[in-house]
Parts: C-alpha cells; structure tokens; sequence
C-alpha cells in the first residue's frame, strides 16, 4: 500500500506477477519507450492476455526509478498505466505488442456432430480457442460414470508441424453440447494458420462417435476499434493498517466497467512466521463510506503462488454496482491456513480393526489428537464393504470450528496399491472422510492427522477512494430475508390467513392437509406430482410412470421407463413429463395417447408448467449461457424463448397457475448460494423473493397456490447433509407476508385444491 508521500510509481510496481530476472535488451527498448513517450504521443495496440494476470516483464525498481528521475514520475506512470487494460470476458491485456484473433469462425461436421471454433485470441504468451460441439446423442455416452468417454483434449498442430498441446481450460455441457474453453502456448508472430487436431468429442464413447478430425484455423490482427477499459491507479483512502499475524491486505487499481468495478489488491505476508500459506478460504467483503455492504466476487480468485520465494497472492473482485460513496473499504476478516504435520512427530492413534472386518462395523474411539496448540477428537472408524470390490474406514473428526476449520486423518498402515479418499464437512467442527482400500484390512493400523486448517483472527482491511457514485442504488433487500425466518422461528404465527387450505405433496410423496392430516401411503418412487384437484398422484420409479388414486391406493402405469418431472395439465386430463435424452413427451391420464413432441429435444431437461389454455407448454432447456425458458405450442409444435437463468441446473422453475408469473433459482451475485426470484415469463419485473445467506437456503422453488396469490418455500440448513425437516414458509408474492406453517413438515413440492 502506498500513501500520499510515497513514490506513485510504486503501486504499478507491485501490480506486477513473478517478475523474471532483467534482461539487458528489455531494459533497453523500456528506457527508449519511456523517454519518446515523454514527447511523442502513440496509439495502443490492444494484447490479450487469457490468463487474466498482468506481468510487467523485467521491470525492476532500478531501470524505472533512473527513467524515473529523467522524464517526471507523473508521465512515467501515466505511461506505464496506459500499457495495461481489461477487456470483459477476456481479462487483462497488455496493450503493448499485438493481438491475433479467429478470422472467422469455423464449423466441421462429422459423422452428425458438428463442431464450431466460436472464438480464438492469441497474444505473445497463449493461444485461447472457445470449442463448442453440437449433435451428441445419448446413445454415445457412457452409462455409468465408471466408464470413461473420451479425454484427450484437442492439440493444435502447426505448419512446421510442432504440436501444441493444452496447458488448461475448462468448460462445461448440456445432454446434446459440450462447450470448451482451452489455453494453448502461443503461436509464433509469424505463424498465423494452425490445424485443430481433434482426437474425439468429449464425454463420447470410443467409437461412437467421429474420431481424429482435424479443423483448419486462420487467425488475423484484431480488428480496429478493439479498445480495452483502462486501468487506474487506486489511492488508499487509509494509512496502511495493523497487520495481524503478519499478513497485510492492500488494493492496487480498479477498472470500471459497464455496470460496476473490478478492483485488484494483494494479501502478502513479507513478516509472516507462515512463509508458504495454503488457505482454507479468503473472504473479503466490501462496505462503502455508507455503511452499505456491497456485493462483490472473485473475478480472479487468489491462488497461493508456486514460486516459494513469492510472499503475496494477487486478487481481483467484481461488483455489479457503481453506486459505492469513498472512502469504501475492503476487509479479510479472518483466514484459515494449513498446517502439515510429518509423520514422525505428529500424535498417531493404534486401532485394532480384528481379523475380519463386517460391512458397517464402528469402532468408536473418542481419542484426542494434539494439534499444535489445539486438539482434535478423532470420534469414530466405520468399516464399509464397497460395490466395486474395494474397502473403506470413515473416520469421523470433531474439532472446534472457531479455531480449526478442518483436518485430514491418514493411515500409515495403508498398503493400497492405488491411493483414494472421499468425504468432508459434514457440519461445523466435524468432517467425515474415507480412505479407500484395494485389500482387506486387518490387524493393527496406526492413524494420524497429517494437516489441518487452523483459523486466523484478523481483521486486515484496505480503504479506497472511488469516482463518484453513479447509476441506480442498490436494490431494496428481498422479499424474505434470512432474519425474517430467525424471526418466525422465534415467534412463529399464531394462525395462517383466511381462506389458506387444499392438498400439498412433500418429497417422498407424502400428501397432507395444512393441519397436518395425511391422505394415502407414501409412494414407492421419486418425482410426485399431485393432481389438480388433489385426488391422483403420479410419479416415477425404475420401470416408468405410474399414476395413483390417493384415497383407494390404486396404481396404474402409464408410461415405460426413462420418464421423470411429470406435470399435469391444468384439467388434469393429461401428463407432460421428461423422457431421458430426448426431451418432452406427452400421455392421458388414462394411459392413451403417449407421444414424444416434434420439438422435443434432449436439452429440454425440465418442465416449469402448462398455460392456463392448456395448448403450451413452458420448459427449460440447458444453453451455454445458462437455462433457458421456452414455451412449446403444442398444436404447432413452434418454440419460442422468454429468457436465460442464470444456473445450469435447470433454475427448478415453477409457472403460477395463470401463466402470469415464474418462480425460479438462480445465482445471487456475491453469494455462493442460489436465490429465489420471480418475475414475468418474459424476464421482466424480475424481483429477488428470497435471499439466503450460510444459515438458510432454499433448495427447491416450492409450489404455488391454486389461485396464485401464495407461495410455498422450503428453508433448509446448508451445511447438513441430511437435514432435519423444517416448516414450509407461506409467502404471499405481492404483499410479502410471509408466515411459518406450523402444522406439518418437510419440503413442499406441490399444492392442489381440495377435492
């Protein structure tokens, strides 16, 4: 961090990542750049830089402080400023050098797949490609997740016939596409054609698919009028400030954008006795000269660095509002860092498991285990015979989650061929974790903690000053907040409105009335749907859809297997439903009648509800950008998209009963949680219903009422696995009245009228 007396350059200076040793050419051509840019005036050329890092390569306090002294600090750091910016969905870009980007993008068919090159950038260091493969079918895909589909990611190869091979990339998929992003070493400057070397499509079964396609590419200088968003110096609002355990945390510049900044900072740890921190979690939060709390995310998330000999990490956060009064502030308020323990001096704990161990055997132990200056308990061993013919131990580790945030447990007795673990937090202060074997375990084994994560007090926090606050404020809080429901379960109320009755299904399919009654049996498989007028239920087991009479129990199949997401229509004359792999399927409630659409198709992974009419259905089907709503016209079978949510699992998007309205989750900038909005079919009027925050979230959308006024929503616990039953919350969606239903629990996942 830096104060008003401090030299100006030297926040520029710190921005830079690992710089490598000074070369004499580089200083050279830096001193002839700086000083003709003391008087001759030069455009930018725009370098991308996919890595989202920015590495000022060679510069050295010595070279900048000499060019320093001659032209003025003040030019040279405007100077060295303007060699940087950030372009949206790309990162930070060196605006020294050139940009390379795809001519044109390039489409390859194949043995019915189609593959797109969408995008490609090049700049001195990497090659990015955005792939998108469009046709896979649901036969060619594995049917187990023990059995792998193709891996090997694409390889670029170039005229001379070198081959580059990904260095990362990511990406992701719905049941026809698969979209990848993938990082390349550059091509050389003089290099403008390479051949995208495809060895088979992702996730497809070995010969099942087209194999060994090879896609020309032809890249050209980006376009004219390319321009990247300038980053600007930020000036602490704050002296620097205390740094507890050594660590202190400091912002470095800022980049506005369209509807918020992106703000870039530094934790280090120059005086820290932790010299190569692992962390648990960085949380920084942000809250303006207001007070107001200001929504932020990683847009660069602070990985611990490789080089040993680095005593910071670099992070960049996003927010999605202008609207902030200086001075803000930024702050860590504590950190969870790794601790190892070696094998020889760390506490280790002898059990006995016998000479043959039994499927669910306990050995409960209550041992405690030294860790440093605090103590784990390790509670219990719980002997599991897996499917695959292998063998594992859970151990269960209890600790107080406000001075430990987890611990491993190795076994040094462990003999296995090939090493495997599963598990974690099961709740705050325990974690459960299983260590795999290949053989029997028997006799003797000795356990022992080999690192933990032990919490750091703080807080570190960074104050900065940003331009005047613009745009609109930040929306009013939603509808239901996390301390409404704290508060219902303080004072739950004493009765619900007039006129709240009918039928409601839970998962599990169990139906009740809102006192709690229950009507039937409990249904024997997964997805229940009630039927409008509460009498039927349908849902699915592993031979197909089967239809129920609530009050006689008697049970009728009306579809064959691979159907899910049943949903009747508003008469309750028929039955929409999912048909795996292919999309939107139709059958009466008598069984009559079973079609698949003609616009069916596989990436139709959901079913929001019917209009009012009865003649459209409205769905949800997985795009690149997320879930998309569409309504299909069921007489002419024409599709017609509303808008995207932003979840790829499909948003659990529920339609009112008058077609009016939608409820669904979807992400919450700033939170690691899904939210519940509302909004017209049309995306507009869009309103967050509910907010949850690392007490409550909301798993499910719930189900509407049968007139539309009310909602049901179904609060949970995050953090337990198995979570014990909660009261549903009856919100109504104009008024934002909400009350606790104290009758029954569970979650609610429909709501039919009395019959």
């Amino acid at each position: 961090m830096f104060n008003s007396t401090s030299h100006p350059l030297e926040a520029a200076m710190r921005i830079a990542l690992q710089p490598p040793p000074l070369r004499p050419q580089f200083e050279a051509a830096l001193r002839q750049r700086l000083q003709r840019a003391a008087t001759v005036p030069r455009a930018s050329v725009l370098h991308w830089r996919p890595s989202r890092r920015l590495a000022l390569a060679g510069l050295v306090a010595a070279v900048v402080l000499a060019i320093t002294l001659a032209i003025g600090p003040q030019r040279v750091l405007a100077q060295v400023l303007s060699w940087f910016g950030y372009v949206p969905g790309a990162g930070y870009v060196e605006t020294e050098g050139g940009l390379r980007v795809l001519a044109k993008p390039v489409i390859h068919e194949q043995d019915g797949i189609r593959v797109s090159v969408l995008d490609g950038l090049i700049d001195d260091k990497h090659t990015v490609l955005t792939i998108l493969f469009e046709g896979i079918r649901q036969e060619q895909k594995p049917t187990s997740e023990d059995i792998p589909g193709c891996w090997p990611s694409p390889a670029l190869q170039l005229p001379s016939g070198e081959q580059l091979v990904a260095t990362g990339g990511g990406g992701g998929g719905g049941p026809s596409w698969m979209q990848m992003e993938l990082t390349y070493p550059a091509l050389p400057a003089d290099v403008n054609e390479a051949t995208l070397q495809i060895p088979c499509v992702p996730e497809v079964l070995p010969g099942l698919g087209p194999e060994n396609m090879q896609v020309p590419l032809l890249f050209e200088p980006a376009p004219e009028g390319f321009l990247a968003l300038p980053v600007q110096p930020l000036i602490p609002a704050t002296e620097p400030a205390a740094a507890p355990h050594g660590f202190v945390l400091s912002v470095e510049d800022y980049v506005e954008m369209e509807d918020g900044y992106l703000i870039r900072g530094r934790l280090s740890w120059e005086e820290s006795e932790f010299t190569t921190p692992e962390f648990w979690y960085i949380d920084l939060k942000m809250v303006d000269a207001d007070g107001n709390n200001i929504p932020v995310e990683f847009e660069e998330f602070p990985n611990p660095p490789t080089d040993p000999d680095q005593r910071y990490l670099v992070w960049a956060l996003r927010t999605n509002t202008k609207y902030i009064t200086s001075p803000a502030q930024i702050t860590l308020a504590d950190l969870a860092v790794r601790i190892l323990q070696s094998p020889e001096t760390a506490e280790e704990l002898s059990v006995d498991l016998g000479a043959n161990p039994t499927h669910g055997q306990v050995w409960q132990l209550n041992a405690e285990l030294p860790l440093g200056e605090h103590t784990a308990v390790l509670d219990s061993l719980t002997f599991e015979q897996r499917e695959d013919g292998t063998y594992s131990l859970m151990a269960r580790i209890l600790f107080d989650p406000t001075v430990i945030t987890y611990a491993q447990v190795l076994d040094k007795d462990n003999r296995s061929q090939m090493f495997g673990m599963y598990g974690g937090q099961t709740e705050a202060g325990a974690v459960e974790i299983s260590t795999i074997y290949d053989y029997l375990p028997t006799g003797v084994h000795r356990f022992w903690i080999d690192n933990y994560f032990v919490r750091l007090e703080g807080p570190w926090s960074a104050g900065l000053t940003l331009p005047p606050p613009s745009g609109d404020p930040l929306p009013a809080e939603a509808c239901f907040m996390p301390q409404d429901w704290q508060a219902l379960l303080a004072a739950p109320n004493a009765e619900l409105p007039t006129g709240i009755r009918g039928r409601l299904l839970f998962e599990g399919g169990r139906v009740t009335d809102f006192d709690g009654t229950m009507y039937g049996e409990p249904i024997q498989g997964v997805w229940p749907a009630l039927s409008p007028d509460g009498t039927q239920l349908a849902y699915v087991d592993n031979t197909g859809l089967y239809l129920t009479q609530i009050d006689s129990g008697q049970r009728k199949q009306i579809s064959q297997g691979g159907a899910y997401s049943p949903v009747w229509s508003p008469t309750g004359e028929r039955l929409a439903y999912i048909q795996v792999g292919q999309g939107v399927g139709l059958v009466n409630s008598d069984g009559s009648g079973q079609r698949m659409l003609p616009a069916a198709a596989a990436d139709m992974i959901g079913i929001a509800g019917w209009m009012p009419d009865g003649s459209t259905l409205v769905v949800v089907s997985i795009v690149p950008e997320g879930s998309m709503l569409q309504s299909i016209d069921l007489n002419s079978g024409a599709i017609r998209d509303h808008f995207v949510i932003d979840s790829r699992k499909g948003g659990f998007a529920h339609l009112s009963p008058d077609g009016q309205q939608i409820v669904y989750s979807g992400s919450l900038f700033g939170s690691m949680y899904y939210g519940l909005y509302v909004s017209k079919l049309d995306g507009s009027d869009t309103r967050l219903l509910a907010q949850p925050d690392g007490e409550i979230v909301y798993m499910t959308t719930g189900a509407w009422s049968p007139d539309g006024d009310w909602l049901l929503l179904n609060p949970r616990d995050p953090i337990e696995l198995e979570p014990s039953p909660q009261h549903p919350v009856l919100i109504n969606i104009e008024a934002c009245q909400a009350y606790l239903v104290p009758g029954v629990l569970g979650s609610v996942v429909g709501w039919a009228r009395d019959p």
